[in-house]
């Protein structure tokens, strides 16, 4: 799982670029009860279904997004 620990929160780390990660996300969307999809204009990932990279929770970091909601602490 591309979830590492941080020293401050657990972040996700993958590209939209990575279909691997993209899936990845995806399938952790399907299971978060906190998803909350963004804003069209800030949607990375083209598709109907849940995605981490969509979701409004998520925040960037250089190697990929932590979840504001604390939901990748597992």
């Amino acid at each position: 799982m591309p979830i590492v620990e941080t020293s401050a929160d657990p972040a996700f780390v993958g590209s939209v670029d990575d279909d691997a990660a993209v899936t990845e996300a995806a399938a952790l969307a399907c299971e978060c009860v906190g998803f909350s999809r963004d804003d069209d204009d800030e949607c990375y990932v083209e598709c109907d279904e849940p995605s981490c990279f969509n979701c409004r929770a998520r925040r960037w970091t250089q190697t990929g997004f932590t979840c504001t909601k604390g939901l990748l602490r597992g």
